[in-house]
């Protein structure tokens, strides 16, 4: 599975046409979608908080928003290779989901806009 991937506009604007989207990509954990968040102007974790018993599987990001960025990477040391999306009001206005596989970190930089995906 890619890492990151493009989301259409039309789709990711429509909660249904995502949730389709999502469900597809994560066929087995019966993924929810958070709402769409922005980030702290912090440098943090997008996995400390979660609801009790979910994990963080997948992050959908609004490049058009606030100057920042969304993270995923693998442990220190490892041939994971860290993929990462900008935001910023100047970029085109896209969206991407990115994977976060088990032992992934996830992080936000900034103000980016976002969505959650939990299992």
């Amino acid at each position: 599975m890619d890492r990151k991937t493009p989301v259409a506009n039309d789709v990711a604007r429509d909660d249904t046409a995502l949730q389709q989207l999502i469900q597809d990509k994560f066929p087995s954990t019966d993924p929810m979608l958070g709402d769409w968040e922005v980030g702290t102007g912090q440098f943090s974790s997008l996995q400390k908080g979660l609801p009790q018993g979910r994990k963080l599987c997948g992050v959908v990001v609004r490049v058009h928003s606030e100057n920042g960025a969304v993270r995923v990477g693998g442990e220190m040391y490892s041939n994971v290779k860290t993929e990462n999306v900008e935001t910023g009001r100047h970029l085109k206005d896209e969206h991407f989901l990115l994977v976060v596989d088990a032992g992934n970190w996830c992080m936000t930089l900034g103000r980016p806009t976002y969505r959650l995906i939990l299992m």
